[in-house]
């Protein structure tokens, strides 16, 4: 996408491969258009940082809360690179931000496949995974400032993100990417912990989801 303009990228069809018949011909929204949308319907936007130019991130998030300072406590900044997050907090501390963390993120795909193929990728991938693990856990976490803990839904499910131990922080969590029913009901029912899903309605006997 990254080599696409702007102008082709809102001629794209966005819908979701789970929602085809009911959006079909939806297209990609601007920034702008998708925050005029959280104001309307009084939603909490995660905005996700990816890599690239950070210089061009932070203008465009400092622009964005120059005109519209009222989303300070209704946007909040989200992404796997720590860096970014202390650059925003430095750039302006009253905006909310979350670390998503996934304990193999850069050793293993979700479904368990190898990242890289040399082995001494391979073990540096997996020995940084540890590195950024441990220090979220520790000292990372405060650095950063962050008010939300965005966990891989496989780390809350093997136990190793304790709810307890973040909630006594004063730090929220939400969980990644839930979209069996099963595991909707167990994160609803009995982790009672709010999860982030491809579809929001029950699937019934619509699909079958990727249970990864």
């Amino acid at each position: 996408m990254g080599a696409v303009s702007c102008t082709r990228r809102r001629l794209f069809d966005s819908h979701s491969i789970y929602t085809r018949s009911e959006f079909a011909g939806e297209r990609i929204p601007t920034l702008n258009g998708a925050l005029d949308v959280c104001e309307e319907l009084d939603l909490v936007l995660f905005l996700e940082l990816k890599g690239g130019s950070t210089d061009n991130v932070l203008r465009t998030i400092k622009e964005m809360f120059l005109e519209r300072p009222h989303l300070a406590d209704r946007v909040c900044l989200v992404s796997f690179w720590p860096w970014m997050l202390y650059k925003v907090r430095r750039m302006d501390p009253k905006i909310m931000c979350g670390f998503t963390i996934r304990r193999e993120e850069l050793q293993y795909t979700t479904s368990g496949e190898p990242k890289n193929q040399e082995l001494w990728k391979h073990i540096l991938a997996g020995l940084v995974d540890r590195a950024v693990f441990w220090s979220t856990h520790t000292w990372l976490w405060e650095v950063l400032g962050i008010s939300l803990l965005l966990p891989y839904k496989g780390d809350i499910l093997e136990k190793r993100i304790d709810p307890d131990l973040w909630y006594g922080r004063g730090v929220r969590l939400v969980t990644w990417t839930v979209n069996s029913d099963d595991e909707k009901t167990h994160f609803e029912n009995v982790l009672r912990m709010p999860y982030m899903t491809d579809y929001v309605r029950r699937q019934g006997q619509r699909y079958q989801a990727d249970t990864v």
